[in-house]
């Protein structure tokens, strides 16, 4: 790999031998690139239902919802949304 701030040619490491700067691998590379769906979701009225049910009760309904999603790779509850990943 050759360096971008000295370019003096490297050996396989992360690390130049001569300046110490970090080296990057060339687009193309080792570097991979994945295409993704982003899913977000509004849950409608929930602060009236956040009102009105106790938090043991609103967990469980979020976690039911999460658990709907099954083969997502991440869901999260954000206030009122749901993101899946």
């Amino acid at each position: 790999m050759i360096c971008d701030f000295c370019g003096r040619a490297n050996a396989a490491a992360r690390f130049c031998d001569a300046c110490g700067a970090a080296l990057r691998p060339k687009p193309g590379g080792q570097e991979t690139r994945k295409i993704v769906t982003v899913v977000f979701t509004d849950v409608v009225d929930s602060t009236a239902l956040g009102e009105r049910l106790d938090a043991e009760t609103l967990h469980r309904s979020r976690r039911r919802a999460r658990a709907a999603s099954h083969g997502v790779a991440r869901v999260r509850c954000v206030a009122r949304r749901l993101a899946a990943l």
